[in-house]
């Protein structure tokens, strides 16, 4: 990972990636999440919950993505509040990395309205901030 961060010339313009062997968590994510069915996503996110030792975690609508809602799984009312959480941030850096990649590639794609753009990017900024925050530990945060 260290090797391929340090071939990024300019910070301002890395984009994560799922080619180059993967070498980031974003791009472990995003891969996977690109690659399965949000019922085979869940299984991920459990495993991640318990990886990250998420406590105390409470989604409802409020505090879900966009995207969460659009991959939804179709058990989510009976997954495990961490679990859901751990999905939201999944599908949530999948949504972030899916419109990195189509602005960096915006003459492929038809032109959206700058409201819709700028809601959606709001809605993942908002949810992948909080997500920091939450994951912070006190001895980071000093």
């Amino acid at each position: 990972m260290k090797i391929h961060l340090k071939a990024v010339s300019n910070p301002t313009t890395y984009r994560p990636s799922t080619a180059h062997g993967r070498s980031t968590l974003v791009d472990l994510l995003w891969a996977h999440a690109n690659s399965k069915a949000p019922d085979a996503v869940q299984g991920t996110a459990k495993a991640l919950a318990g990886g990250l030792q998420i406590e105390d975690v409470d989604v409802d609508r409020d505090d879900a993505s966009l995207m969460t809602v659009l991959n939804r799984p179709s058990n989510w009312n009976r997954m495990d509040a961490r679990v859901q959480w751990a999905f939201c941030l999944m599908v949530t850096v999948r949504g972030a990395c899916q419109l990195v990649t189509a602005a960096a590639h915006a003459d492929e794609y038809p032109r959206f309205g700058a409201q819709l753009l700028q809601s959606t990017s709001h809605d993942l900024r908002s949810f992948l901030d909080d997500a920091v925050a939450k994951l912070r530990t006190p001895e980071v945060a000093r």
